[in-house]
């Protein structure tokens, strides 16, 4: 086995976890209201994301944090 084998393997298994991490079952329920600022949570994201916690805006700030400071703001 080549280091080309070794990396493509190692993408595989990557790969394989992140589909999995997206397809697996929510480990709690969705909240109704936003565990950031309270507001509703329309039934229509519930349903669509299960598991989901935060409002859209919320959400939409959380990932600009992370993708600008790494979730350490």
């Amino acid at each position: 086995m080549d280091n080309i084998d070794r990396i493509t393997e190692l993408e595989l298994g990557l790969f394989e976890l992140r589909l999995k991490a997206v397809t697996c079952k929510p480990l709690r329920q969705s909240a109704l209201y936003c565990t950031e600022c309270g507001n509703d949570i329309p039934d229509r994201r519930r349903k669509t994301l299960p598991g989901v916690q935060l409002c859209v805006g919320c959400k939409e700030v959380t990932e600009v944090r992370d993708r600008n400071f790494g979730g350490r703001a």
